[in-house]
């Protein structure tokens, strides 16, 4: 289960291109590719940052506020889907 309180970073075996506002990104370790659209590629890059899952959830609220009422679920989710593609990693 992920908590609010905790981090989460990109894992280092993948690489990105970007392609039409969508993000490409190819596992250098398993040979395997998978393309993030446009709102989880957001997810994506701020899970670059230091960034608890809360500070993320509140920067997009800040950042989206028309959308505000279902961002931490899609956050939440994004994160989820990011870990069983083996994308990301928690730390801290």
């Amino acid at each position: 289960m992920i908590n609010l309180i905790d981090y989460y970073q990109q894992k280092e075996n993948w690489l990105a291109e970007e392609m039409d506002g969508e993000l490409l990104l190819f596992d250098t370790k398993n040979l395997k590719t998978v393309l993030l659209n446009s709102s989880s590629k957001i997810v994506w890059e701020l899970l670059d940052t230091d960034l608890t899952v809360q500070e993320i959830v509140a920067k997009l609220e800040d950042d989206f506020p028309d959308h505000a009422h279902h961002i931490e679920h899609d956050v939440l989710n994004t994160i989820s889907q990011l870990l069983d593609l083996e994308l990301v990693t928690k730390y801290g």
